[in-house]
């Protein structure tokens, strides 16, 4: 939190993940049972200073049917939630928070990408990609309640070569 706010006034765009709700996901996943209302803190102090998304065009929203005429945002948050296999329950949380708060203030980023390492083949979840239908039931109920100011992943974001080889290749 206090990183986040000795950047007050420095940075126009955030763009924090947020992955988990319920916190025996995030215990389980990132040894962090208090992720959630970490996490959710932080968002709010981004929102506090960077309230209402702006674009180059003056707008404080996207208002074109096609990505095309799009104006650059200059200011404001998007929040990027990666859909879990397994999660839906705890994606429609995370949405439902995000919405509920801050409505259309902020932006967000509905991903479809996780794609399972090696080492989770025995993981009941995170051994398989999130599926379609899963995909599908998260962006319906972003709708459902309201979520205007969003982005969504189109299919084929999934693969290996996605998976860096960590061993400092390329740095």
């Amino acid at each position: 939190m206090e990183a986040i706010q000795a950047l007050e006034g420095l940075v126009d765009i955030y763009l924090p993940d947020l992955k988990f709700f319920d916190p025996a996901l995030s215990r389980r996943y990132c040894s962090a049972p208090d992720y959630f209302d970490r996490a959710s803190a932080v968002i709010r102090e981004m929102v506090r200073q960077c309230p209402e998304p702006v674009f180059a065009d003056g707008s404080h929203a996207l208002d074109e049917e096609d990505d095309a005429d799009d104006p650059l945002m200059l200011r404001g948050v998007i929040v990027r939630h990666l859909c879990m296999p397994g999660c839906t329950e705890d994606s429609k949380q995370i949405l439902s928070w995000l919405h509920d708060t801050f409505g259309d203030r902020i932006f967000v980023s509905i991903m479809n990408q996780y794609t399972p390492m090696p080492q989770c083949s025995e993981d009941p979840l995170l051994s398989r990609p999130l599926s379609a239908k899963e995909y599908d039931e998260v962006t319906d109920y972003a709708v459902e309640i309201g979520i205007e100011n969003g982005f969504l992943q189109e299919g084929g974001t999934v693969s290996k070569s996605f998976i860096p080889s960590f061993d400092g290749t390329g740095i």
